[in-house]
């Protein structure tokens, strides 16, 4: 048995929420839309879902991968070595936030990619920390995986970002067709 172990930082789950609620105010919005609740609502819920897959998804590859991890240092390690990990997302979520709400910019998406990587760099690093040597199979799997995940988040986003405009036009419209408006009364 090793002697190594991880410690969960506090509170890393309220500041990994915030993160991904940060980039969710931000991802859908434009300059016309950039405090429309629609836009903000369904980033909300777009990006906490991937962040929750995201996480899910790294942790569950590396367990696969370092079973050496789980029997000396115990099963929680990887999971908290992601989820301290996971604390890199908190610098990009504010600058997320100053560029869209203080300089005025739309599609920093960007700032999402970038943060996903690093938090899997730092993963990595977490990990090989754990170990007698550095191991690069956890850095190309964390590289992997969080390349994958901007990839999609970047194509689904561009694939979405009519969405929150069509929801926006359906609940204002439900008022004309319930009203005298629309022909239909």
């Amino acid at each position: 048995m090793s002697e190594k172990s991880i410690e969960k930082i506090g509170g890393s789950h309220l500041w990994r929420l915030l993160a991904f609620l940060a980039f969710g105010a931000t991802t859908f919005t434009t300059a016309s839309t950039r405090f429309n609740p629609v836009y903000i609502g369904f980033g909300f819920i777009f990006l906490v879902f991937v962040g929750w897959l995201y996480r899910h998804f790294l942790i569950t590859i590396l367990k696969i991968f370092n079973p050496i991890i789980k029997k000396e240092v115990g099963k929680k390690a990887i999971s908290i070595a992601v989820g301290n990990s996971m604390l890199f997302l908190i610098p990009f979520a504010v600058m997320s936030l100053i560029a869209t709400y203080y300089l005025k910019w739309s599609m920093t998406s960007v700032f999402i990619s970038t943060g996903i990587m690093s938090v899997g760099t730092a993963s990595s690093i977490e990990l090989n920390k754990l170990r007698e040597k550095s191991v690069l199979r956890n850095t190309v799997l964390t590289m992997f995986v969080s390349f994958l995940f901007t990839l999609c988040i970047n194509v689904s986003v561009q694939l979405l970002s009519k969405v929150p405009a069509l929801i926006d036009g359906a609940i204002k419209f439900i008022p004309v067709l319930l009203g005298k408006g629309g022909g239909l009364g």
